[in-house]
C-alpha cells in the first residue's frame, strides 16, 4: 500500500478537540504505520514517519498534508483536490527540528504549493519535477514564465511550450539565465543598485537550484555585494554561478575553504572567496 490509500482520519477543518471554531484543523491527516510510501507519478517521495502529533496525542504516526496558496503553506485551503499531484519541489527540510519535522512542500501545476509533513526519509531535492508527463497549458506557461521574471512572452514562445514536458520549459529557462549571467560576468564591474544585485541572485540561484532564492539570501548578500561590487564580488558571483560545476555540484556537508556558503531553510549556496 502506498500512502495515498490510506483514508483521511483527520480532516481538513476539523474542530474537535485540540482544535476548535477559532482554530480549526489546518490539513489532513492520515493514520498510518511509519515507512509507507508517499508515491506521485510511480516516484517514491517519501515515506511517512513519527514526528508530531495526531489529534491531539504526541508522536503518533500518521501522515500529514497541508496546502495553500503560499510556499509555506499557512494561507490554507482544503489539500484533498492537491494531493499526490505532480509538480516540482520547492521545498524541504531533513530534520525533525519544527513542528512538521521533516517535510516536503510541491508546487502543483495548478499554482497550489502543498507539504507533506512528519516524514521519515526524503528521496527528492528542491527543484526536481514530479510527474515526467506533465505538460503545461498556455495559462501555465505563462504563469512559470512570469514567475521566473523572463520578461515579455511571445505569442510563439508560449506555442512552442505547450504539450511539451515542462522540464523543457525550466530547462531552457535555467539555460537563458546562465547565458544572461556570463554575459554579466564580462561586464567591468561598476555601481551596483539593489534591483541589479537582487537579479543577478535571482537569476543564479534559479539556475544552480531551479527555484528563487529565500529572502534570507537576498538579505545576506545584497550588502556584502554593494559594498564590495567596484572589487569584482558581483561579477565573480555571476561568474560562479553561471558555472555549474562550481555550485551545483556543491553539498552542504563538505564545503572546502575556496567558498562561502549560505545556509538556508531548503539549501546551501556557495560563493567563491576573493583571493
Amino acid at each position: 500500500m502506498t500512502a495515498q490509500d490510506y483514508k483521511i482520519t483527520f480532516p481538513y477543518n476539523a474542530t474537535t478537540a485540540p482544535y476548535s471554531v477559532v482554530r480549526p484543523h489546518k490539513g489532513n491527516d492520515r493514520k498510518m504505520p511509519v515507512g509507507v510510501p508517499i508515491v506521485i507519478n510511480s516516484v517514491v517521495v517519501a515515506y511517512s514517519g513519527q514526528t508530531g502529533s495526531y489529534n491531539g496525542v504526541p508522536n503518533q504516526p500518521h501522515l500529514h498534508t497541508q496546502a495553500g496558496t503560499d510556499q509555506a503553506c499557512q494561507n490554507t485551503v482544503d489539500p484533498t483536490p492537491y494531493e499526490f499531484k505532480p509538480g516540482t519541489v520547492v521545498a524541504l527540510r531533513t530534520t525533525n527540528e519544527n513542528q512538521w519535522g521533516k517535510y516536503i512542500t510541491i508546487k502543483t501545476l495548478s499554482g497550489m504549493y502543498i507539504t507533506y509533513a512528519h516524514l521519515s526519509q526524503i528521496n527528492v531535492t528542491v527543484g526536481q519535477v514530479i510527474g515526467g508527463d506533465m505538460h503545461p497549458t498556455h495559462q501555465q506557461v505563462s504563469d512559470i514564465w512570469g514567475e521566473m521574471d523572463m520578461g515579455v512572452l511571445t505569442p510563439k514562445q508560449q506555442e512552442d511550450y505547450v504539450g511539451r514536458p515542462i522540464q523543457d520549459l525550466y530547462r531552457d529557462i535555467a539555460l537563458f539565465k546562465r547565458d544572461r549571467l556570463r554575459e554579466v560576468a564580462q561586464v567591468p564591474s561598476v555601481t551596483a543598485s539593489d534591483k541589479q544585485i537582487d537579479e543577478t541572485i535571482n537569476a543564479g540561484n534559479f539556475a544552480a537550484f531551479g527555484v528563487k532564492p529565500e529572502q534570507i539570501v537576498y538579505d545576506t548578500y545584497r550588502p556584502l555585494l554593494r559594498n564590495n561590487y567596484v572589487e569584482g564580488n558581483l561579477t565573480m558571483l555571476a561568474q560562479f554561478y553561471a558555472d555549474p560545476n562550481s555550485l551545483a555540484n556543491k553539498t552542504s556537508t563538505v564545503p572546502d575553504d575556496q567558498y562561502v556558503p549560505v545556509v538556508t531553510a531548503t539549501q546551501t549556496m556557495f560563493i567563491r572567496k576573493e583571493k
